[in-house]
């Protein structure tokens, strides 16, 4: 089952407010009874150090004045805030004794053994917990002739950190009441436009790729959640677009020579004709096949670019004897116009391309420019190296003296099926593809492709590709 963010949101603060409440408070009882325990020790400290005052040794034998402290309300009643006073000898014998103790002894409620340092050590009787400072009396000579030990139950002190504890208990209740309305409100207001956000969202098919997402919020990653979601939107319909014109465009390229196959199939069944005449016919219907088997071809290499599915077989190439050695192939495409082809290179340049998709893309390239140039104009092909901002390259240049083309149509004569002539008669151009597949097949060999071009004057087309280097 799935968790909302919302509801993890609160989750998380709620454990974060008590995971911080347990932790101040256990640091805070902790160091209270810290503090307390320093504090009763200083007290029993205290007290002995007074009452060790009152002690002198003599003669072999325990002296002790009777002063002011003896007659202490806590050292002469029995109660949770008496201070037990003992002095004893060496043996732990009582010499002397605070009234509160009666007839107990406060030696037996502890394992006393001969010490030479102070110390504090606790025991419990009858319920109850004594705590007791001992320390060691000596004389002037270094003898150890006595000790005074200060005790004390500690009932208040325990009382004490009952409160304590019984508050904490309280403040971290109180925390998880407090961290969890805190949690619901942050929680709700974090998650508050990314609703809103979803709500949009779900709402948009096909035909409403136009919306955009507003969301009023001042918190950086929401705005850019929501500028990039935007953006998604921008480059969903802008394919959208794309795939509509392009079938749009397959339909029309492929319903013209269809139709024509049609008609031919329908006038040559019309009526019985010569041999002569089926022959011609068949001709004509073997040309529009071939013209329908173009597209299917040129779109299905496209289809395999954009599924990298298309194996480029990568071999060094020498473009002066590669240009020498298909001149004449690219010299028939001009000839139906008269148009002078010539072709400059550089020598020793080399590439490392596919043999079959060089020879394509300049043969579409030479193409273009015969197609949209006049009778008699010459085409010129250059190929030279040049220094691009990734180092030494190899300059494909493609230049004809046509009829060039506008300006608003430079932008969008790579797309497919783009063509600036919108009448689409085969007279004026090809499908439209050509330059598509040149830009493929520079960029399948880690190239690029420009153009340039005015109108009335030509076009120019280059194609930058790496130039290898002999080892």
């Amino acid at each position: 089952m799935a968790v909302s963010l919302r509801t993890r949101l609160v989750v998380i603060m709620v454990g974060l407010s008590l995971g911080m409440a347990v932790v101040i408070s256990l640091s805070v009882l902790l160091s209270f009874r810290h503090l307390i325990k320093q504090h009763l020790l200083e007290e029993l400290r205290e007290e002995a150090s007074d009452f060790s005052e009152l002690v002198d040794f003599s003669g072999g034998k325990i002296l002790i004045r009777q002063g002011a402290d003896w007659l202490e309300p806590e050292h002469k009643y029995d109660s949770d805030h008496a201070r037990y006073m003992v002095i004893t000898d060496t043996l732990f014998n009582t010499v002397q004794k605070s009234a509160n103790l009666g007839d107990r002894e406060l030696q037996y409620y502890f394992d006393l053994h001969p010490e030479d340092h102070s110390r504090l050590i606790d025991s419990k009787a009858d319920s109850i917990h004594f705590v007791c400072f001992i320390r060691p009396l000596t004389a002037s000579s270094g003898v150890r002739y006595g000790y005074v030990l200060s005790a004390t139950n500690t009932a208040q002190t325990s009382t004490y950190i009952s409160i304590l504890e019984r508050t904490s208990v309280i403040v971290v209740v109180m925390a998880i009441f407090a961290g969890g309305l805190m949690a619901v409100f942050l929680a709700r207001r974090i998650t508050r436009p990314l609703m809103a956000i979803e709500s949009i969202a779900a709402g948009m098919d096909l035909s409403s790729l136009d919306q955009r997402i507003t969301v009023k919020s001042k918190e950086a990653e929401i705005k850019n959640l929501t500028k990039s979601l935007n953006q998604l939107f921008e480059r969903l319909q802008r394919s959208v677009r794309q795939i509509n014109e392009f079938s749009s465009n397959v339909s029309h390229e492929l319903r013209t020579p269809l139709t024509i196959l049609r008609g031919n199939i329908e006038v040559g069944l019309s009526r019985d004709r010569t041999p002569d005449e089926y022959v011609s016919l068949l001709s004509d219907l073997l040309e529009e096949t071939m013209h329908v088997i173009k597209i299917i071809d040129d779109m299905l290499l496209l289809a395999r670019a954009d599924n990298r599915a298309l194996m480029v077989k990568r071999e060094p190439i020498d473009l002066a004897q590669f240009c020498m050695e298909f001149k004449k192939d690219w010299e028939i495409f001009c000839a139906a116009k008269k148009q002078p082809l010539t072709c400059t290179v550089s020598e020793g340049i080399r590439v490392e391309a596919d043999r079959t998709m060089l020879y394509q893309m300049i043969l579409n390239l030479i193409s273009n420019a015969s197609k949209y140039s006049p009778d008699g104009s010459e085409i010129e092909v250059s190929v030279l190296r040049t220094r691009s901002e990734t180092g030494h390259s190899v300059e494909i240049r493609i230049a004809d003296h046509g009829r060039g083309i506008p300006s608003d149509d430079l932008a969008k004569v790579f797309d497919r099926f783009y063509r600036v002539d919108k009448d689409r008669s085969q007279d004026s151009g090809g499908i439209g593809l050509g330059l598509s597949i040149t830009k493929m097949i520079a960029e399948l060999h880690g190239g690029q492709v420009s153009l340039e071009s005015m109108p009335g004057k030509g076009t120019t087309v280059t194609v930058f590709l790496p130039e290898i280097f002999a080892r």
